[in-house]
């Protein structure tokens, strides 16, 4: 399961990356104009520019980047944290508190009503996709921090499993 939640979670960064390039790039997709675009997706009648749109696709992408990663080091889970952070707190303030925050004038009804359906769950979902990568267990249950320092764990029969196992039989 943490495989799949990783994947969705990593291609949804990535496509949000993506539509902003396009986006960047002069597209109203999936729209008929920039400015049905703009109010639905910004909350006003004007896009921001080339390069607003290229740094929100940088960030989605390196927040793909820091969600594939394994979680090898206390670096990799604080920055795989920070990320679900600024999605989970922009899902749970929504867009027009995140509007306030950036400066912006208050959003248009289609925004707000794109933002309650699609933006916020979105946000929400993406946030605890990669949440869920920080703690880095495989699909034994195992944490990597544990495999990683040689810990040992005891089954329910009393035997251990891990690096540090030693046999009791002699060759």
């Amino acid at each position: 399961m943490g495989k799949f939640v990783k994947l969705v979670t990593v291609s949804g960064l990535l496509k949000v990356a993506a539509i902003h390039v396009i986006w960047a790039k002069g597209s109203a997709y999936p729209f008929e104009t920039r400015e049905e675009l703009a109010t639905t997706v910004v909350g006003s009648s004007d896009m921001p520019d080339a390069d607003a749109c290229h740094t929100v696709a940088g960030l989605a992408a390196a927040g793909a980047v820091i969600a594939a990663a394994k979680p090898r080091n206390g670096f990799i889970r604080f920055a795989k944290k920070s990320v679900a952070a600024v999605l989970l707190t922009r899902g749970i303030a929504g867009g027009r508190k995140a509007t306030e925050w950036l400066g912006l004038p208050t959003p248009s009804q289609e925004f707000l009503e794109a933002d309650t359906y699609l933006y916020r769950p979105l946000c929400i979902i993406l946030g605890l996709g990669v949440l869920s990568t920080a703690h880095g267990h495989n699909s034994h249950g195992d944490s990597e921090h544990h495999k990683h320092h040689g810990h040992t764990h005891k089954s329910r029969c009393g035997s251990s499993r891990g690096r540090n196992q030693t046999s009791r039989f002699k060759d």
